[in-house]
């Protein structure tokens, strides 16, 4: 299991380079296709080999994730090939072209070193979005039913950000990706005025969930987990989740505006920020966590959104 989805990884970041392309010259529509195409594949296969007993549920799970990412980066192939070029010179970009053709500068080049530089971002990315994970793991600052009353609520009130704000920074993300590349006043100002219209209706919609969380927080507990969330004010993280939500909102999509905007320079002193913040952020987590229980996650998430936001 472990292999297939290593495969699949590996599938998808042959196709990752031409995806980008498709963002980079305005054919938005070609990304959202081929995004399509990789979860209509996985699920579907998944489900046909599991529906009608060709395969075990793990193997045709397995089976689905490859073939899909197969057919995601099939599609962008013949895109490629066979209908646009990336740049204006009409260059033909190929899998071979994404490696470098002499070892000795593989280290050296600036693009390996911006490279680095973005992987090392993605990394502290993650270490700031899970840090709650790896604090609970790797320290007792939580019981074992504490643990699990978080866990639970959090993946609860992630729902809202997985439903209805995450698919709102991933269009916003294509959209500002496909503008950047683009110098005109009319497309700043284009730019800019979307951004804003995105930023009020995401903040309506937090402020809109944080307002009716508060009342009804208990009966969600009560439905979910019973006796186990209440003994561990399972309403109170589920309320505090629920307005932190509003700070998620704001931070998502004035990084995909960053993101977009940002040069080499900023973008290795964005990466130098998180790197300071995400050791601030873990101290916090350590030091909530201890004093006032799980709720103290999220005041700490709270503190270092804010703290991005600020930056940006």
């Amino acid at each position: 299991m472990v292999v297939t989805f290593f495969i699949s990884i590996i599938l998808e970041g042959f196709a990752e380079p031409f995806a980008q392309a498709c963002l980079k010259v305005g054919k938005t529509d070609k990304f959202s296709l081929a995004q399509g195409i990789l979860v209509f594949l996985q699920k579907i296969i998944s489900a046909f080999l599991i529906v009608f007993n060709l395969t075990n549920d793990v193997v045709g799970l397995c089976l689905g994730q490859v073939l899909g990412s197969l057919g995601y980066l099939i599609y962008f192939l013949h895109f490629w090939y066979f209908n646009y070029c990336l740049t204006e010179e009409k260059e033909i970009i190929t899998l071979v072209n994404l490696f470098p053709h002499k070892v000795a500068y593989i280290f050296l080049t600036e693009d390996c070193k911006m490279i680095y530089y973005l992987l090392s971002h993605s990394l502290l990315k993650q270490v700031i979005t899970d840090s709650s994970g790896y604090i609970m793991t790797f320290t007792n600052a939580l019981s074992l039913t504490e643990q699990a009353a978080y866990d639970v609520i959090e993946r609860f009130g992630s729902l809202a950000v997985r439903l209805i704000l995450k698919p709102i920074e991933e269009s916003a993300q294509i959209f500002f990706n496909s503008k950047s590349n683009k110098n005109k006043r009319e497309t700043d100002t284009d730019t800019i005025y979307t951004f804003k219209t995105l930023l009020k209706s995401t903040i309506i919609v937090g402020l809109i969930i944080a307002i009716f969380a508060s009342p009804y927080s208990d009966i969600a507990v009560k439905l979910i987990g019973k006796n186990l969330l209440e003994k561990s004010n399972g309403a109170t993280i589920l309320s505090t989740y629920a307005k932190f939500l509003v700070i998620m909102a704001i931070n998502g999509l004035t990084e995909c505006l960053a993101m977009s905007l940002m040069n080499e320079e900023q973008i290795l002193k964005h990466g130098m920020f998180l790197f300071i913040i995400g050791i601030l952020h873990l101290i916090i987590s350590v030091i909530f966590s201890q004093t006032i229980g799980a709720i103290g996650f999220i005041f700490s998430n709270f503190i270092n959104m804010a703290l991005r936001i600020i930056y940006r």
